[in-house]
C-alpha cells in the first residue's frame, strides 16, 4: 500500500455524462440528432446514439458501477465536480485525467449520430461541459482530454486550438480510425492534426477500446 501522504495521479478516469449532456449544449437545428437518454428494451436507462441504443452504466448511490434504471439513482461523484473531488479525496488521489464514457473514450460512437456537421457540434458540446463546467473549478485536480471532430481535419486543428484556450491539457484519439472509416495513422492527412496538438503542446491519448466497427454487436 502507498503511504498516506503519496496519492497517485490516475491517467485514465472518466466523467460520466449527464443524461441531458447534449440536448443542452448544441445548437437547436442538431437537437434531434444529438445522443440522448432513452428508456432501453429492459426497462433500463439506455443512450441513443443515432440508430444505436447503448447500456447507461454508471456509479449508483451505493457507489457500484451498474446499467442505471433510472437518472436519479446515479451518484453525484459521476458529473458533479465538488462530489467527484471529495471522492478523490476519500480514495485518496492526486489527480484524474478525465475521459468520456458514453461516446466512448474518443467520443467514436458520436460518429453514428450523423454526418460530420452533426459529430462536431457534438464534440463541442462535450468538450465546452468538460472543459468549461466539469474540471474548471479545479484544473490542477482534474484534467481533461477533448475530443475531435474525427470526420474532417480542418475542424479537428480548430477544435485543438480552441480546446487550449480553455483549458485543454491532452486529446484523445481513437486506437483504429480506420474503423471510423478514416485514414490510417500512416496516411498523411493526420500530419496536421498532430502539428497542431504539438504546437499547443497538447499530450495524445490512445485508449485501446471497442470501435465503430464493433457496433453490430450493440442491440439497434
Amino acid at each position: 500500500m502507498l503511504p498516506d501522504d503519496l496519492w497517485p495521479v490516475s491517467i485514465n478516469d472518466h466523467v460520466i455524462e449527464p443524461g441531458d449532456l447534449w440536448i443542452k449544449r448544441v445548437a437547436a437545428r442538431f437537437r434531434d440528432a444529438a445522443p440522448h437518454v432513452v428508456q432501453g428494451k429492459s426497462g433500463l436507462c439506455a443512450w441513443r446514439f443515432g440508430d444505436a441504443e447503448m447500456p447507461f452504466i454508471g456509479l449508483d448511490r451505493s457507489e457500484k458501477f451498474v446499467p442505471i434504471r433510472q437518472l436519479e439513482d446515479l451518484a453525484p461523484s459521476n458529473f458533479d465536480t465538488a462530489a467527484r473531488l471529495a471522492a478523490m479525496d476519500r480514495d485518496q488521489v492526486a489527480v484524474q485525467t478525465i475521459m468520456p464514457h458514453a461516446c466512448n473514450f474518443a467520443g467514436q460512437f458520436l460518429s453514428l449520430c450523423g454526418d460530420a456537421a452533426v459529430w462536431a457540434e457534438c464534440v463541442r458540446a462535450y468538450n465546452d461541459f468538460v472543459l468549461s463546467e466539469f474540471c474548471a473549478p479545479a484544473p490542477d485536480r482534474l484534467v481533461a482530454a477533448s475530443l475531435l471532430p474525427l470526420a474532417d481535419g480542418d475542424l479537428c486543428v480548430r477544435e485543438i486550438e480552441r480546446t487550449a484556450k480553455l483549458g485543454s491539457r491532452a486529446i484523445s484519439l481513437p486506437c483504429n480510425p480506420v474503423g471510423l472509416g478514416l485514414p490510417s495513422y500512416n496516411h498523411s492527412s493526420w500530419v496536421r492534426i498532430l502539428d497542431a496538438a504539438d504546437a499547443t503542446a497538447l499530450a495524445i491519448l490512445v485508449h485501446i477500446a471497442m470501435d465503430v466497427a464493433a457496433l453490430p454487436e450493440l442491440d439497434p
